[in-house]
């Protein structure tokens, strides 16, 4: 097993989710320059969690690691796009660091096996497990009716996950529409996103 260090990523998800447990209407009130802070501090930890489990599992380093906000062209919690990894925002706010940090190391396998094929998930479940994120004789494996491209099989990621489309909605006007607080943001300003 193979020792990463999670203390900053730990420290960034334990900030999201007391945000993201807050009512609405305190969301709604907290000055948009500390979530800019907040929103900024997030790549850099991603980044550098993902250079170190990549390094530490002897797995291709990205080029760039890209955080933005949902929308239609990432995926739930992040993508491989070339050399990059793009994570979504909202995996900050809904999963627990156990599904965080799986995450990670399975958008760092894909560098390695393209697609959700059984020889993909297998080396996830091999990672997984090196990286200490889950026993050795944890089994995630889980037959399906659909098939995931050339296999029925798929593999479960460890941890947890607790959606808050309302309130993350809430986050996403307040922040990047500077006040307005409907359920559902119409647009999002990408300028925030890429610094």
């Amino acid at each position: 097993m193979v020792i990463i260090d999670d203390t900053e990523l730990a420290e960034m998800s334990r900030k999201c989710h007391q945000l993201i447990a807050m009512p609405m209407k305190e969301i709604a009130s907290i000055p948009f320059d500390d979530f800019t802070i907040l929103y900024h501090s997030i790549q850099p930890t991603l980044s550098a969690w993902t250079d170190a489990a990549a390094e530490a599992l002897d797995m291709p380093k990205p080029e760039k690691v890209v955080l933005r906000c949902p929308s239609n062209r990432i995926h739930w919690a992040g993508m491989v796009e070339g050399t990059w990894i793009n994570y979504n925002l909202r995996m900050m706010f809904d999963a627990d660091l156990t599904w965080l940090k799986g995450n990670i190391i399975h958008e760092l396998c894909h560098f390695l096996v393209w697609g959700h094929t059984k020889d993909f998930w297998q080396l996830y479940e091999r990672k997984i497990k090196e990286a200490g994120i889950v026993d050795e004789d944890f089994n995630g494996w889980v037959s399906d009716n659909i098939n995931v491209l050339d296999d029925p099989h798929i593999f479960n990621h460890p941890g947890e996950i607790h959606f808050h489309p309302k309130k993350f909605g809430c986050l996403l006007n307040t922040f990047f529409y500077k006040g307005y607080t409907g359920s559902v943001p119409l647009k999002i300003d990408y300028k925030l996103l890429d610094k």
